[in-house]
C-alpha cells in the first residue's frame, strides 16, 4: 500500500491530510508523519535528499521501493481518492517544472500553525 509522508507538525499538511483520509478509498493509502519510525523505515532505503528525510520541504509518496516527491506525490496521491477528487491527477499533464513551482511557493508560505 502507498504510503504518504508529511510533516505532522504543519498545520497545513494536517488539514491535508485529513483531507485525504475523509476521501480516500478504504485500504488505499497509508498516512504518516516525518519524523516517526515508521517514516524512518519507509525511507532508510530510498535516496532521498537530507532536507525531504527530515520532512522540511516536502511530501513523499513511497510506492514499493520508488519514492515520489512534491507535486508528483500529490498527484499520484490524488488518484487515490475517490471521485471525482481522483481527477485531480490530470495535473500531471502540467510540465512538472511549473507543478514544483507552485509546490513551493506554497510550501515557502503555508501556515505552521497549530504546532
Amino acid at each position: 500500500m502507498p504510503a504518504l509522508i508529511y510533516d505532522g507538525d504543519c498545520g497545513f499538511c494536517r488539514s491535508v491530510v485529513r483531507f485525504i483520509e475523509r476521501r480516500a478509498e478504504p485500504g488505499r493509502v497509508h498516512l504518516v508523519p516525518f519524523g516517526t519510525p515508521e517514516a524512518a523505515v519507509l525511507t532508510r532505503d530510498l535516496a532521498l535528499p537530507e532536507t525531504v528525510r527530515c520532512g522540511c520541504d516536502t511530501v513523499v509518496l513511497v510506492v514499493g521501493t520508488t519514492a515520489l516527491l512534491r507535486s508528483d506525490a500529490v498527484l499520484a496521491a490524488a488518484a487515490l481518492l475517490r471521485r471525482p477528487w481522483s481527477l485531480l491527477r490530470l495535473g500531471l499533464v502540467v510540465p512538472r517544472p511549473l507543478r514544483d513551482g507552485a509546490y513551493r511557493f506554497v510550501a515557502k508560505n503555508r501556515s505552521r500553525s497549530g504546532q
